[in-house]
């Protein structure tokens, strides 16, 4: 199934203010992203194969398995609260409560790797997931001083 297609079933799955895509400001969502929380140009975020390096105040939250991932880390986000998804790979941000999330990651796991943020909607903090399922291992990273609801 292809990437528009996944996005697709989450529309039709999720609709307004559980899932948004924020098509036209995805652009200036996703360069605030890249200038808050890394020591970074877009230009070299993007064709770095080491992203957790441009991190500003980089600490490694958490590493677990992917199962554990799934069933434990991705449970703390609040059901009612919207938070931005930026799925690097696809270059795209989303507007995302809690279940239409979970969706479309459950709807990306079979890529062999991934890495993706989730941000807080005011940039309060930004979490990087790092997913590697030939390792069956997830690293989680945040940047910045301030607790995430990940710690």
């Amino acid at each position: 199934m292809r990437f528009e297609e996944k996005i697709d079933l989450v529309k039709i799955q999720f609709s307004q203010p559980k899932f948004k895509d924020p098509f036209r400001s995805g652009g200036k969502i996703k360069e605030k992203i890249i200038r808050q929380f890394h020591n970074s140009t877009s230009m070299k975020f993007y064709q770095s194969t080491d992203r957790k390096s441009l991190i500003k105040d980089c600490f490694l939250i958490n590493q677990c398995s992917i199962d554990k991932f799934y069933k434990e880390e991705l449970e703390k986000l609040d059901e009612d609260s919207n938070y931005w998804l930026f799925l690097i790979a696809e270059q795209r941000v989303y507007d995302c409560q809690k279940a239409s999330l979970q969706y479309l990651l459950y709807l990306l796991s079979g890529q062999e790797k991934q890495e993706f943020y989730i941000v807080h909607k005011k940039y309060f903090w930004a979490v990087y997931f790092k997913l590697d399922n030939e390792k069956n291992v997830v690293e989680i990273y945040k940047s910045g001083n301030g607790k995430t609801i990940f710690e």
